[in-house]
């Protein structure tokens, strides 16, 4: 060992963004948990993720920017 920080290199990221109905998440080594946000703080979806279990659905919401929290971390989505 090097010393290197081994999770440097795996920072979640989602994608496609902007989305038409579904994102994934990439780096996902554990089970986690979900909460999508509309701009006004309502929450429109919660769930888990783990390594088999990557995709978070955005299709039944309408058009428009959301964030999504992965446990400590924080992503804007756009969906069209």
């Amino acid at each position: 060992c090097l010393g290197l920080d081994e999770t440097a290199n795996t920072a979640l990221a989602l994608y496609p963004n902007p989305t038409s109905s579904v994102v994934k998440v990439i780096n996902i080594t554990e089970e986690v948990t979900f909460t999508v946000y509309a701009v006004n703080g309502k929450v429109v979806s919660t769930g888990s993720l783990s390594p088999n279990a990557t995709e978070i659905d955005l299709s039944m919401v309408e058009n428009g920017m959301y964030m999504v929290q992965i446990d400590q971390q924080l992503f804007r989505v756009v969906k069209k």
